[in-house]
């Protein structure tokens, strides 16, 4: 029996993530896994660690991004950072009842777990370069970043996976489709409703199902950590943590096992993780050589 796990955290989930990239890939070699993806949210800053960690562990690295929508706080840094460059842009005015966290947060993972994500995979090395666009982009304009905006051209070298049943919707209506995967996930009883809610969605659009467990950590004993980097990030403290803004106990790296077990009735979802792990787990990168703006004149 093998798995494959394709939705993973690392520290580089800044104030959400617990394992070290080595401790991660270490911990999937132990398991077994003949590959692995990390996919740190709205940051690629560990996938070169990964490829080369991978690598000297044995196993194929499969590289991505865990991507969210700017929060408010964010889109209002952008505009502020375009009107300083002279950019004639108006500021816009938060709407009332914006939560104070929310506007100061900063692009990190702290409280995302409630929000709509989506994972990206790369298929290759064109598809390495796609995230680093789109991270930039994600970064760089976040007051402009709209995934329907995003995803209106094809991006045939990346995967799409989203356990969110309206954002699995609107990329189904995309050039994208053909990459797109309904992700579910099983380690709780919200997930387990809304992976529900994902899978009526993606059998009525006629979307494969894959299986992840969208890990923040190696052992549930690792779960409290998870809490104070989560609390730490939203400048709160664990007891005031609202529901949904952390990830379940549950949120481990499972083995093969337990993963077959959490899926029991759906087999498809399983192989289609090593589908999609064979399909992205031959990338190979061009390392150790600059590589230099192009600046117009």
């Amino acid at each position: 029996m093998s798995f494959v796990h394709l939705h993973c955290h690392s520290s580089f989930s800044f104030h959400a993530g617990v394992p070290s990239v080595a401790e991660f890939v270490g911990r999937a070699k132990d398991l077994g896994m003949p590959a692995v993806a990390l996919t740190d949210t709205d940051r690629m800053s560990g996938l070169i660690v990964h490829y080369e960690e991978c690598r000297r562990q044995g196993i194929r690295p499969i590289l991505g991004a865990e991507l969210t929508e700017p929060r408010p706080g964010e889109v209002l840094a952008a505009q502020a950072r375009r009107r300083q460059a002279g950019d004639d842009l108006p500021m816009a005015v938060p709407g009332p009842g914006l939560d104070p966290a929310e506007l100061a947060s900063r692009a990190d993972s702290a409280g995302s777990y409630g929000r709509e994500r989506l994972v990206l995979l790369a298929r290759n090395a064109q598809g390495y370069a796609d995230l680093c666009d789109i991270l930039t982009e994600r970064h760089l304009a976040a007051d402009t970043f709209r995934f329907e905006r995003l995803f209106t051209r094809p991006w045939p070298d990346l995967l799409l996976l989203t356990s969110s049943p309206g954002l699995l919707g609107v990329l189904a209506a995309t050039p994208n489709r053909p990459n797109l995967y309904a992700e579910l996930v099983n380690h709780s009883a919200a997930t387990r409703q809304r992976s529900r809610q994902v899978e009526a969605v993606a059998t009525a659009l006629q979307l494969p199902l894959v299986a992840t467990n969208d890990s923040y950590f190696l052992e549930r004993a690792d779960w409290t950590t998870h809490q104070v980097l989560t609390a730490i990030g939203l400048n709160s403290t664990v007891s005031r943590l609202r529901q949904g803004e952390c990830a379940a106990p549950g949120a481990t790296l499972r083995t093969a096992r337990e993963m077959a077990a959490a899926f029991p009735s759906h087999p498809q979802a399983l192989a289609n993780a090593e589908r999609i792990a064979a399909d992205c787990g031959a990338i190979e990168l061009d390392l150790g050589k600059w590589i230099m703006p192009r600046i117009e004149i």
